[in-house]
């Protein structure tokens, strides 16, 4: 069975991994600067984005499922930490991309929740955002 790439916390506050074929992933963890209102929802905990990708922009990115147990692994330690966060992310579109990255992230979700103890709501409009919110089942 495959292990996680070694993660690293940078100088920049970011995390940092690199892959079997030499790619340099960035993963972000940012408090929303106090803001506690989520779509209207006025909220007691919190609020982080979680944004990651290549560090370069690359047009065709290799099958590596050891980055799907990266990010998994960074999200649950992410968790251990903060169990009364509440974290965002919404799928970058530059590329129009969006789609394929928002079902990828949820089928390592799926397969990697074997606590089930997260919860992940998803929302999208079709062609221009693909966004999650991840909390705690637990959450007060």
């Amino acid at each position: 069975m495959s292990l996680p790439y070694k993660i690293t916390l940078t100088e920049g506050g970011y995390y940092s991994f690199i892959t079997k074929h030499a790619i340099e992933y960035r993963c972000y963890f940012q408090v929303s600067n106090g803001a506690r209102n989520l779509f209207g929802l006025n909220l007691k905990s919190e609020l982080f984005s979680f944004n990651f990708g290549p560090k370069e922009p690359l047009k065709n990115i290799p099958v590596d499922n050891r980055i799907q147990m990266t990010i998994s692994k960074m999200l649950n330690d992410f968790f251990l930490k903060n169990p009364e966060a509440i974290l965002n992310y919404i799928c970058d579109n530059s590329d129009e991309r969006a789609y394929k990255r928002h079902n990828h992230f949820m089928k390592w979700f799926e397969k990697n929740n074997v606590q089930s103890n997260k919860v992940l709501i998803k929302g999208t409009i079709p062609d221009v955002f693909y966004l999650g919110v991840i909390m705690m089942s637990e959450h007060p």
